[in-house]
């Protein structure tokens, strides 16, 4: 367990995946909560043997997270709401990026280059969570009221599906009467890795799909699931 970093509380831990070393990677925003901030960044943080070290904070509101099924890529969503809180009662602030970047790790897990922009929702909200198959496609949970559902992209960032989750075309400016927003998605294990969850609202949906998810082993005399 971890609860803080070099003695200062995180912000709101957010969204984790792990490597095939065992390695825990998780996002730390600010959504909600009146605590005051103890850390200056909102940052991607790793776990090593109960130690935590900074990933990187070259992101202003990570959240979404994942990892390529090679390891040398991290996945990661900026999800910039421009708040420290989710207030529907109060104006709308001014919304920061909504992109998926792709991170470069070296065989420590560290970041190894600079971040590439993979995917650009521009002035509409996107990619909560994301999980991705043994191919190497990522699946974005969008939760755009104009076309809210599960975005599926390639490694090269190409929209290649779309699992649609509420109806479109919903008034961007009233976001509290907007329904079927995905939160989170991901496949299952073993004879369910060809099934995709997804939580909707307040509801748990799943849906076969032709592909297969990648989950690193789990535990150090496991075997890795087959890439095809």
């Amino acid at each position: 367990m971890a609860a803080d970093i070099l003695g200062k509380r995180f912000n709101s831990p957010n969204d984790l995946c792990i490597d095939r070393a065992g390695r825990i990677y998780f996002t730390d925003p600010r959504y909600v909560g009146d605590e005051t901030r103890e850390l200056q960044h909102r940052a991607v943080y790793r776990i090593v043997n109960g130690d935590v070290f900074e990933v990187t904070h070259d992101i202003s509101k990570p959240n979404g997270i994942a990892i390529s099924p090679d390891g040398a890529l991290l996945y990661v969503a900026e999800h910039d709401n421009g708040s420290d809180r989710i207030d529907f009662k109060q104006p709308l602030p001014v919304q920061g990026a909504m992109k998926v970047f792709a991170f470069p790790l070296d065989r420590d897990g560290n970041v190894s280059g600079p971040r590439k922009t993979l995917y650009d929702f521009g002035r509409e909200k996107g990619c909560d969570g994301m999980c991705v198959d043994t191919r190497g496609n990522l699946y974005l949970t969008v939760r755009s009221p104009q076309r809210p559902g599960v975005l599926v992209i390639d490694s090269q960032g190409k929209e290649i599906a779309h699992i649609p989750t509420g109806p479109k075309n919903q008034r961007s400016d009233r976001p509290e009467e907007a329904v079927g927003l995905p939160s989170n998605v991901e496949f299952g294990r073993g004879n369910d890795a060809q099934t995709l969850y997804v939580t909707v609202d307040r509801s748990l949906y799943r849906i076969r799909v032709k592909s297969r998810g990648m989950h690193h082993p789990l535990g150090s005399n496991a075997s890795a699931e087959p890439v095809d």
